[in-house]
Order: structure tokens, then C-alpha cells, then sequence
């Protein structure tokens, strides 16, 4: 009988190792998992500024050049309507 408890006794101990090492590579695969995720997300983050980045530069350098472009018109439109839109030039 006494042989018998303390095969039970020794199964118990050894299930509860087993357990607590089961939770120790649970905790370890859980650390594991979340710092992937961080950098899975720090990268993303990163790259999602980046193109952010790159978006607004060129939309600047677009509307640069649509600013550009309505300038110079302005500014060749402004010499013909001086002469067309003056009537009292053109009579002189």
C-alpha cells in the first residue's frame, strides 16, 4: 500500500513539473509572439510614414508646378490683355 502512494505521490510531483514547464514555454512563445508584433508594427509604421513621405512630396512638387505653370500664364496673359483689354492704348 505504502508502495502505492508513493507511486502517486511521484506521479503528482511530476505532473506538476510538467505543467509548470508547459507555462514556462507558454510565457516563453507568448514573449515571443508579442515582439514579432512589435516589429511587425514598427515596421509597418515605418513604411506607412515613409510612403506618407513620398505622397506629399510629390503631391507638393505637383501642385509646385501647377502653381508654376498658372504663374507663367498669368504673367503671359496679363501682356496680351494689357494691349486687348486697354482700349485707350490702342488708339494712341
Amino acid at each position: 500500500m505504502r508502495d502505492v502512494i508513493q507511486k502517486i505521490v511521484a506521479a503528482e510531483t511530476e505532473a506538476k513539473q510538467a505543467v509548470e514547464e508547459a507555462r514556462a514555454e507558454a510565457d516563453r512563445i507568448i514573449a515571443e509572439a508579442r515582439k514579432k508584433a512589435q516589429d511587425i508594427s514598427a515596421t509597418a509604421h515605418k513604411e506607412a510614414a515613409a510612403e506618407a513621405d513620398r505622397i506629399i512630396a510629390t503631391a507638393a512638387a505637383e501642385a509646385g508646378k501647377e502653381k508654376e505653370k498658372d504663374w507663367q500664364g498669368r504673367r503671359r496673359g496679363s501682356k496680351e490683355r494689357s494691349v486687348s483689354t486697354r482700349p485707350e492704348k490702342a488708339f494712341l
